[in-house]
């Protein structure tokens, strides 16, 4: 068996002819002659389908991330040759367009594209064969994540002046990126933007900050839609400070008291009293001064 390899140059019909006087002989010792009939070939030689073309955009251009722009603007390469270019947006990841030009031009533009993930199809028309289909990626997120409720904790740390801000929400597409915080004090005029830090939860908040704040929180997603939340804090209305308060009161009231109680007392028994209190002073301070 014989092997003939031929490269097109292009398109049309090729023929292939063997000439008559050919001969094929067998091996059998002989060479008896076994060629009886000779046909001619002749093949239609169409060009080789297109790849798909190589698209990409302005406006989203990483198809694994996600954008808050509704407005979307694709292109595609146009090599040499290419006639037209039939293409679909739809939300299916394999959709392959139909063999009906669209375009000559090699960019699209979309508008006021809904939340979801979209898909752009296109295929190439060259010397009348569609070639194989491109597909591209679009994520598209425009609401913001999901609304909370940050929440104040006043720990041990409030008598110093500490308390922490909890917070977690959700994010129905993209999901959350990360979240910020910026403390506000009440007290004084908001004049300017407030400042905010990336930040984790829990968060405390720095003692050297007002009695009296705001604290948002602000939340956003892998698109950059933003969502903020706040609340109050008030260190002179937490429990702690409140217990400090009232110990303070306590103690002052049972020192009142027992000066009170001085002053009501009969002179000798007030004198025994001190005594009683400087011999049992002096008994502290001498079995203090052995162990030590």
């Amino acid at each position: 068996v014989s092997t003939i390899t031929f490269r097109a140059i292009k398109a049309g019909e090729a023929v292939i002819k063997i000439s008559p006087t050919s001969s094929v002989f067998a091996h059998d010792g002989k060479g008896t002659q076994i060629l009886s009939t000779v046909i001619n070939g002749i093949y239609a030689l169409k060009p080789k389908p297109p790849e798909g073309p190589k698209v990409f955009s302005q406006t989203h251009p990483d198809e694994t991330s996600w954008y808050n722009n509704i407005n979307p603007i694709i292109s595609w390469e146009k090599e040499p040759g290419i006639a037209d270019f039939s293409f679909v947006l739809d939300s299916y990841p394999q959709t392959v367009p139909d063999n009906t030009s669209d375009t000559e031009k090699t960019t699209m533009s979309y508008e006021n594209l809904i939340d979801g993930l979209w898909y752009f199809h296109i295929k190439a028309l060259k010397e009348n064969v569609w070639g194989a289909p491109s597909h591209f990626l679009l994520r598209i997120d425009t609401t913001p994540p999901a609304k909370f409720k940050p929440r104040v904790e006043f720990l041990l740390a409030a008598i110093i002046g500490r308390a922490f801000v909890s917070f977690s929400t959700t994010d129905a597409l993209s999901g959350i990126d990360h979240y910020e915080v910026a403390a506000i004090d009440k007290n004084e005029p908001p004049l300017e933007s407030p400042i905010f830090i990336e930040a984790q939860s829990p968060y405390q908040l720095p003692r050297n900050l007002s009695e009296n704040l705001r604290v948002i929180v602000r939340a956003i997603d892998k698109a950059g839609n933003i969502r903020d939340e706040s609340v109050d804090v008030n260190f002179n209305q937490s429990i702690f400070f409140r217990a400090k308060e009232n110990i303070t009161t306590i103690f002052l009231v049972a020192l009142a008291t027992a000066f009170i109680i001085f002053l009501i007392t009969p002179a000798k028994l007030r004198y025994e009293i001190i005594v009683s209190s400087k011999q049992f002073g002096r008994k502290i301070f001498k079995r203090l001064k052995k162990k030590g």
